[in-house]
């Protein structure tokens, strides 16, 4: 072979290599990455209406149910767990037949809270399966069972103390102009929903009467539980005045 045939030969090849080089690098590549929750459903409780509850009762609640998924969720089954404040009443499992990909519904159930429940954030546990369902180009319609996993309904348990002053005795019963260290004795009741803490009880005098020896005026309770009840007792000196 001539040395003019040679490098018509090299100049040839070194063009077919700089055409392969070319075509790879401006070759369009498939840039489309599908999004990771496309691929999956994912049964997720999203909201809770009312979020507020009160200590004995027993109330309507909404729960939106959503399919944060790509893939359509079916046959979804939730059970509801109670527990020793916050517990569900009537039906402990709601059936529901279909969520397609994105969507979301709403279900209602009925909620207790224990009498005299401490203030604080309590949970139902929602144990939740169902069934995954999509469309695969090779195998056709495809049904895979997903779950179970603990969801949960979330709930501010808010209760009132509620002060009352019962019964009042007075030792002795019959109390005369001129009287001193009368003992009283008043009940102090908390009717409310919740406990109520630092009460103190302050006994206001009028000109006829005020504070005996002791000098005080003030009976400290501390706490009260809903329906407990505590005496305040005080002792008090008659003016010599007093109308009987």
């Amino acid at each position: 072979m001539s040395k003019k045939d040679k490098g018509k030969r090299r100049k040839l090849v070194s063009l077919c290599v700089l055409s392969m080089v070319f075509f790879m690098l401006f070759s369009p590549v498939p840039s489309f990455i599908p999004p990771t929750e496309a691929a999956f459903s994912s049964v997720m409780i999203t909201n809770v209406k009312p979020a507020e509850l009160h200590p004995g009762a027993t109330s309507e609640v909404v729960l939106t149910v959503k399919n944060n998924g790509g893939r359509d969720a079916r046959d979804i089954r939730l059970a509801l767990e109670g527990t020793e404040i916050v517990s569900p009443v009537g039906p402990k499992v709601i059936q529901m037949n279909t969520l397609n990909s994105w969507c979301e519904k709403e279900v209602e159930i009925r909620v207790h809270v224990k009498e005299e429940a401490p203030n604080g954030v309590y949970s139902i546990p929602i144990i939740c399966s169902w069934n995954e369902y999509y469309f695969d180009p090779i195998k056709g319609y495809i049904t895979k069972p997903k779950g179970p996993i603990e969801l949960g309904a979330y709930f501010n348990v808010v209760g009132k103390g509620v002060i009352n002053i019962g019964d009042v005795t007075s030792d002795p019963m019959d109390i005369r102009p001129g009287d001193e260290n009368v003992e009283i004795r008043a009940f102090i009741e908390n009717s409310g929903e919740a406990a109520a803490k630092d009460i103190e009880a302050i006994l206001i005098c009028n000109a006829s009467f005020k504070p005996s020896w002791s000098g005080t005026d003030r009976s400290y309770i501390g706490r009260l539980n809903s329906g407990e009840k505590s005496e305040a007792i005080f002792h008090i000196d008659v003016a010599d005045n007093v109308e009987a």
